[in-house]
């Protein structure tokens, strides 16, 4: 590091050097190293504490005894964030005089190290770091009151000024133009606000070495600051937009992954609605100064030492201003729950129909229209559309809604299928007429209304207006296209914001922001369009071996809920609605005996006798029982536990212990229906006796239960369901192999067939099943300290085993190789009911 530069009127240029003055005036022996930062100031390591000498004469002096009184009112306060310690001299000046005209202080600094360039601010830490922020501003605040206002150079209110002077010498218009132009638009806007901004001390640079950082993994923190000298009257807001653009390079370029930092914030010193509309544009000011300064320091030649500086830079000014600022505000605004404008007046956009013949389409997750996987045709909404709207001509799907047809696997992330917009049939011909006043713009796709609270765009519409023709709401808009007497079609956007050309559908995590973009048009509609509030992150829907929760994020279920042959299979729920219309009950019915004897049909002969129907362990109980009373006089009896192999779970017949040699006396199998007492225990005997024994159960399954069991049995006759699950069981197999063979984590595996057991050392199965449920990939919770199970149905596709043994991969990579990472504990799945973790 170089040594501070001297000059004529450098304090240190009288003196033999700060060393001699340390040891003399504080008692201190150690190595001085110059901060490279800081022309006249030094780090000192003790091998106890570090401290900082710091050394300056005018303006700079006459600071320190402010910036000193600051810190020694902070260090007592236990609410704020530890701060650097002014150390007094042996005689106690905590200023004290250096040589002629100088003054020096000692601080002792705070432990903790700067957050690395590496490590990434997981929503956890972000709150961590907005909860800080606040605390610190409020410390700061209280300790200022009767103090002198201090100043810094890089206030962010002399932005304007100040990005002039840094893009002087950048002469290529490729770099410096976009630069200005997001300085003058963002300055704008603030300009707007400035009045309203809190004014108070503030830590202008709380970033990079400022600011350190204590523990590690899950438990690490910001824990204190390091320069005083950035300590200065400021906007507060001006201080947090600092943050955003400085932990922008922590991320992976996803702006809302900083708003839990804004919440935390607002949570502990609530911002004023003018501060929460000027962040991001303050935020966009931050970083164009950054990369203004870059720009210039590498013209300079100044950046040799740092080369990324400017890389890094150009990618956080790229990244903020990418954003569309209405959209970041309405996301602000959102993250702290503020109050949304109430919506413009509008009229009807097709007067002359009738709003009671308008037909509503459910498209959501749990629609009664979507069966079978049909909401994978990539034409589904629209046929659902023409069909609720066959009988009056005229239907219209719902705004809000997540739609079912635009899921997809949580592990890819979220999916963007929440419906800002809506599709109407209406006769074709029909009237429309401007829902408010206007200008009148044609485009590529949509005919688009701008008007002064609120933008139309529409698509499917003929009108014989120009390009910017001025209408008065009410006036004829057009009228719906299509042919004479046939049913045309509208879609329908409508937003605040007339530079904004809002999507068809939003992600889950943005739909507060949108709504406050994108309007719904039920106002214009005259009819109630709107689908009601997502109050569940359960799941709600499920299909072969997914689950779907209410936002439309698809899940692999192998926690064993999608039983032997899948969720929603149709003929369980045939079975089930025929039961159902008949009677439900828990006495001996019909049905139980219909479902015991189709369940001896498929044992061997002489395994012909029942003694319970119940749930899976107490029938293994029961078993064991019978085993011993039974084996006094006939000798040891063998028992074929076939809960986990059974129903043809091993891809080689319908019962695992048809591959033995020797047939068991007694058979245990698995309920066909998840959770439901229809576990059966079979025994061999030549004599009669009741065919069941109910008195032996606690549980006894309703008679929907036993047609369930029976429908699974019809289907287990078909051979190829069991052969294709084979197939899937031998790839499970060797992908497991493959897996063990690669990470010592993997002990072994237990199970041959499609319900397995997974032996693991040196890692956490709890972690692993959190990381695997991140991937969209459900398992059992862990019932043992070194094992985790696999339960999956036999229609499991191909394609969900390759994610399963990817997803095992990378489990393991990060159980070996790192720590579980914070996101870990924040699972997209985490409030499924049928997750298997449940939440920390």
């Amino acid at each position: 590091m170089p040594e501070p530069e001297m000059t004529e009127h450098s304090p240190l240029a009288t003196l033999a050097g700060p060393a001699a003055v340390l040891a003399e005036h504080y008692g201190l022996s150690a190595e001085l190293t110059p901060v490279a930062s800081q022309a006249e100031s030094y780090l000192i390591d003790d091998g106890h504490l570090r401290y900082r000498l710091d050394i300056a004469n005018g303006e700079g002096a006459e600071r320190f005894h402010v910036e000193t009184e600051l810190l020694r009112k902070l260090g007592p306060n236990p609410d704020a964030p530890d701060t650097p310690e002014p150390i007094p001299t042996q005689g106690g000046d905590f200023v004290a005089p250096y040589g002629v005209d100088a003054q020096m202080r000692l601080l002792a600094l705070p432990p903790g190290k700067p957050l690395s360039a590496s490590q990434a601010l997981s929503p956890s830490r972000m709150r961590k770091l907005g909860k800080f922020l606040a605390r610190l501003t409020t410390s700061l605040t209280e300790a200022g009151a009767d103090l002198p206002a201090l100043t810094v150079d890089d206030d962010i209110r002399q932005a304007g000024p100040r990005v002039v002077s840094l893009l002087k010498s950048v002469m290529d218009h490729a770099v410096r133009d976009p630069i200005a132009k997001a300085m003058v638009a963002a300055l704008k806007k603030v300009q707007l606000l400035a009045e309203d901004l809190r004014v108070q001390p503030i830590y202008h640079r709380p970033f990079g070495d400022n600011l350190l950082w204590r523990g590690s993994g899950r438990t690490l923190e910001p824990a204190a600051i390091t320069a005083p000298e950035a300590i200065g009257d400021g906007w507060v807001v001006g201080m947090l937009a600092a943050v955003l653009a400085d932990v922008t390079r922590h991320g992976n370029g996803d702006v809302f992954a900083l708003l839990p930092l804004v919440t935390a914030f607002h949570d502990e010193m609530p911002l004023l609605e003018q501060e929460l509309k000027a962040l991001w544009p303050l935020t966009i000011a931050c970083a164009g100064l950054t990369c203004a300064d870059a720009e210039r320091r590498h013209l300079l030649g100044e950046l040799e030492e740092d080369p990324l500086a400017l890389v890094e830079a150009r990618r956080v000014f790229s990244i903020v201003t990418d954003m569309a600022p209405v959209l970041m505000e309405a996301a602000i605004l959102d993250a702290v729950n503020w109050p949304e404008e109430p919506a413009p007046a509008l009229e009807r956009l097709l007067p002359d129909l009738p709003t009671a013949d308008i037909r509503l389409t459910d498209l959501s997750v749990t629609s009664p229209l979507f069966s079978q996987g049909n909401w994978d045709n990539p034409e589904i909404d629209w046929r659902l559309l023409a069909r609720t709207a066959w009988d009056t001509r005229m239907g219209v799907t719902r705004y809000g809604e997540y739609r079912l047809s635009r899921n997809i696997a949580a592990a890819k992330g979220e999916p963007t299928n929440f419906a800002l917009h809506v599709d109407l049939c209406v006769p074709a011909g029909a009237l429309t007429v401007a829902p408010f006043g206007g200008m009148i713009r044609h485009t590529d796709g949509p005919i688009i209304l701008s008007g002064k609270e609120a933008t139309l765009h529409i698509e499917g519409l003929e009108t014989t207006h120009p390009d910017g023709t001025a209408l008065f709401a009410g006036d004829a808009l057009g009228v719906v296209g299509g042919a004479e007497g046939s049913v045309g079609g509208l879609r329908i956007r409508l937003c605040r914001d007339p530079d904004l050309d809002p999507p068809l559908f939003a992600p889950p995590r943005l739909v507060g922001a949108w709504k406050r973009l994108s309007l719904s048009p039920s106002p214009l509609l005259g009819v109630d369009v709107d689908a009601p509030p997502v109050l569940t992150m359960a799941a709600v829907r499920g299909w072969k071996e997914f689950l779907f929760d209410a936002n439309g994020s698809r899940f692999l279920d192998l926690t064993g809920a999608a039983g032997v042959v899948g969720h929603g299979h149709p003929a369980l729920a045939e079975a089930a609605y025929h039961q159902w219309m008949l009677l439900n009950d828990h006495n001996a019915s019909d049905a139980e005996t219909e479902y015991g004897m189709a369940l001896l049909a498929t044992m061997p002969h002489g395994l012909d006798r029942i003694i319970a129907l119940t749930t899976e362990d107490e029938a293994l109980d029961l078993a064991r029982q019978w085993a011993e009373n039974a084996g006094a006089d006939e000798g040891p009896l063998r028992i074929a536990d076939e809960r986990l192999n059974g129903f043809g779970a091993t891809g080689h017949g319908l019962w695992h212990f048809e591959t033995d040699e020797q047939s068991p006396d007694i058979v245990v199998t698995p309920s066909p229906v998840p959770g439901e007492p229809l576990s059966a225990v079979i025994v061999r005997t030549t004599a009669g006796g009741r065919h069941l024994a109910n008195d032996s159960r606690s549980r006894a399954p309703s008679s929907v239960t036993c047609r369930l069991g029976l429908a699974v049995l019809g289907l287990l006759e078909d051979d190829a369901l069991v052969q294709v699950a084979g197939s899937r069981a031998a790839r499970l197999q060797q992908g497991l192999e493959d897996i063990t063979s690669r990470f010592p984590a993997l002990r072994h595996v237990e199970g041959k067939g499609l319900n397995v057991d997974l032996g693991v050392t040196g890692c956490d199965p709890l972690h692993l099943a959190k990381d695997l449920a991140e991937q969209g990939i459900l398992v059992p919770a862990p019932a043992a300290p070194d094992r985790i199970s696999l339960r999956m149905p036999l229609c499991i596709g191909q394609q969900s085993l390759e994610e399963l043994l990817a997803g095992l991969e990378l489990a393991f990579q990060h159980a070996t190789h790192q720590s579980p990472p914070d996101a870990t504990l924040e699972l997209q799945a985490q409030d499924l009911q049928a997750a298997p973790v449940e939440p920390t």
